[in-house]
């Protein structure tokens, strides 16, 4: 089995193995693409569209592209179908956009073939969770006698993809660990003590700082705050 065209991953309302059949016509992956796109963001995919039975594969489009969301049907190299090349973006505003791109088919009595496109502009796709880490109290005997977990970070993008480049923490005390849960789009980074390294009691409070190569959020500050007692 080939492998899914990685745009797949970021249309909603999927059937995979069968599509959705519109007419006389089947669309792959859907007939009504939603997606969540990254502001700024310009993001291109196709849909395969072939016909149900002989004698209907003739499609043109009607609908005329935007500048912001354009459009190209061409014909498969083999066979007696079409793709559906679309663009949409960028937009720099967060919200919803959509178009309905209609095609006309070969026979008048056949309705024309309606692609329904929506298009989920995000104002925050570069996610944090917690978005501030309150540790409360940790105790200096605790701390010298072994690393200890102390709290961890998710990191997520909702569309489309980053990576993590760098973490760091202003409290020289906390060692980060970072995990990767879906490569590309989910990372998880451990705090712990580092028991080398024993704070005098009093109360701390620092930022986690995660580097990114993502555009729109190129670094995100978690703070931090925690107090060291000694009793």
């Amino acid at each position: 089995m080939q492998p899914q065209p990685e745009f797949v991953k970021r249309i909603g309302n999927t059937d995979l193995q069968r599509g959705e059949t519109v007419g006389a016509f089947k669309l792959w992956p859907t007939a009504r693409p939603t997606i969540n796109a990254d502001r700024g963001e310009r993001f291109t995919f196709a849909l395969r569209i072939r016909p149900t039975a002989a004698g209907t594969s003739e499609l043109q489009l009607l609908t005329k592209p935007t500048e912001l969301i354009d459009y190209k049907l061409k014909r498969e190299t083999k066979g007696s179908g079409y793709w559906l090349d679309i663009g949409a973006g960028p937009f720099n505003e967060p919200g919803p956009h959509s178009a309905t791109i209609e095609l006309r088919t070969g026979s008048d009595a056949l309705p024309a073939v309606k692609v329904q496109l929506t298009l989920n502009v995000l104002a925050e796709n570069l996610i944090a969770t917690p978005t501030s880490l309150e540790i409360g109290e940790l105790l200096v005997s605790s701390l010298r006698a072994q690393s200890r977990s102390i709290g961890r970070v998710g990191v997520r993008k909702l569309a489309g993809t980053f990576r993590i480049t760098a973490i760091s923490s202003s409290l020289q005390f906390i060692k980060l660990e970072q995990q990767t849960i879906v490569e590309g789009s989910n990372y998880l980074i451990r705090l712990t003590s580092d028991p080398n390294l024993v704070p005098k009691p009093g109360s701390y409070k620092g930022l986690l700082r995660i580097e990114t190569d993502n555009s729109q959020k190129p670094r995100i500050e978690v703070p931090i705050s925690l107090i060291v007692v000694d009793r």
